[in-house]
């Protein structure tokens, strides 16, 4: 018995005190501006068809039958007028998705009290040609079945409109017994109706929140999937990236690594040393020092890349002197720069412009920048440097006026799935991957690096590191 009555609370009364989710409100009320639309489409033809068939039967005599039918008569004017201010109503709340909480409650409310009264007042005059109240009996029903209403409202409404069929059912049945009959029948009718109403608002209820939650779940299972995708786009790429760094590993490296033990094996040979002059000699070791310093900065490069993909680099930023970096950054370059003669000029706002940033990774991007700078300049070239601070954004810009860039090799640059090597002007070789390690140091910086576009030949790098506020 007490699991009875538990499961009738939970399955029926409960909702009479539940309330509902916005999200339910909305497609409910959306429901029912559709349903007050149909009923509006189907009522108002009706109503014609009663104006016409009783109009014409209207004649001047004066006798019950005739009184009634005048009453009828008028009784579907102004109901047609009814349905066609309802119809209009709700279709344009609906189409122009009217948002006010209180106007659609109380459009939705002079409509159901609207088909409750119109059944009410056909039944009390029906009164003059029978006991029947069927238009009562039609109008309650249709309300409790059609519309989608909290069981308090429809309550509410049920309770009302058996208090106004006795108010003026009592003005058209003067018959004691029959107007007590009528009106039990109407209480038992309104009683009927609410519960029918109660069950249907628990099933809609319920299928409508196992959609919702289905809804909910599918659009998780969305979003999961989105993740692996893009986890497996990444996978895709951290794979790509890792063949990258072995084909470097074993083609890049092992050239110039080649390179110094055959020109050390030729310096080792007594009679071809001897062989040559001093000049000779002099460019001999000028390029085993070209092979020796690209590999070192291979190497460098190398490993502060897979540092990085491990994510095992220590980013510490901190205030550090801007111009002591970019000197000490040049000095390890001076010897290429010295070769090719040329000059590099540093224009910051202040001597002692502080920047933001972790010191070994700034220097590890300036030194790729400059190094690809002086590789791709002229003999006698020049090299511009200078920094400036804007919208808490310190700007260095790196320019030389070399070869400079093509146009379709500007996307690839910084993407090691896309790399790309071009030999210097002094046909200096190059692995592609300083640029790819300057963009990962720049994405810890949450900054940017870009090449911009300039009139004059050569490059433009711009690095911009953002500033915390102080």
């Amino acid at each position: 018995m007490a699991l009875l009555i538990k499961s009738f609370w939970r399955n029926t009364l409960f909702h009479l005190f539940h309330k509902i989710e916005p999200a339910l409100q909305a497609e409910f009320k959306t429901r029912n501006l559709n349903r007050l639309v149909i009923t509006a489409v189907i009522a108002i033809p009706l109503g014609v068809i009663h104006i016409v068939v009783f109009g014409v039967s209207l004649t001047p005599e004066l006798s019950v039958d005739m009184t009634w039918r005048y009453h009828i008569f008028y009784a579907h004017i102004v109901l047609a007028a009814f349905f066609l201010i309802v119809g209009v109503t709700a279709y344009y709340i609906k189409t122009y998705q009217c948002k006010n909480k209180l106007v659609y409650n109380l459009f939705f409310v002079f409509s159901t009290f609207g088909i409750l009264f119109a059944g009410i007042i056909i039944s009390a005059f029906d009164q003059y040609v029978t006991n029947a109240i069927t238009p009562f009996v039609l109008a309650t029903v249709f309300i409790s079945m059609t519309f989608i209403v909290h069981p308090r409202k429809m309550l509410v409404f049920q309770t009302l409109g058996t208090g106004f069929f006795y108010l003026i059912h009592a003005r058209y049945q003067f018959n004691a017994d029959v107007f007590t009959s009528n009106v039990l029948n109407a209480v038992s009718i309104s009683g009927g109706s609410f519960v029918l109403s109660l069950l249907l608002w628990n099933s809609y209820v319920e299928r409508e929140t196992q959609k919702m939650i289905i809804k909910d779940q599918k659009r998780q299972l969305e979003n999961q999937l989105v993740l692996v995708r893009s986890s497996a786009q990444e996978l895709a790429i951290a794979n790509t990236s890792k063949d990258r760094f072995f084909s470097i590993i074993a083609h890049d490296l092992r050239n110039p690594i080649g390179s110094i033990m055959s020109l050390l094996n030729l310096i080792n040979d007594k009679d071809f040393a001897d062989s040559l002059t001093r000049k000779q000699l002099d460019e001999l070791l000028l390029e085993l020092q070209k092979s020796a310093n690209n590999t070192y900065n291979l190497l460098e490069n190398l490993l502060s890349w897979a540092r990085e993909q491990a994510q095992s680099n220590d980013f510490n930023p901190e205030y550090i002197n801007l111009q002591e970096i970019l000197d000490d950054v040049i000095s390890t370059a001076s010897i290429p720069i010295m070769q090719k003669k040329l000059a590099v000029n540093i224009n910051l706002d202040s001597s002692e412009a502080l920047i933001f940033a972790d010191n070994n990774m700034l220097k590890t991007i300036l030194r790729n920048i400059l190094g690809n700078a002086i590789k791709f300049s002229f003999v006698y070239g020049k090299i511009l440097i200078s920094a400036s601070k804007s919208n808490q954004m310190i700007v260095i810009r790196i320019e030389d006026f070399g070869i400079g860039i093509p146009e379709a090799n500007r996307k690839l640059l910084f993407s090691i799935e896309n790399n790309i090597s071009t030999m210097g002007t002094s046909n200096e070789k190059g692995t592609g991957l300083g640029l790819v390690l300057c963009s990962e140091f720049m994405k810890r910086h949450n900054g940017q690096i870009s090449i911009v576009e300039k009139n004059t030949e050569g490059t433009l790098i711009e690095l911009k590191f953002p500033q915390p506020r102080i």
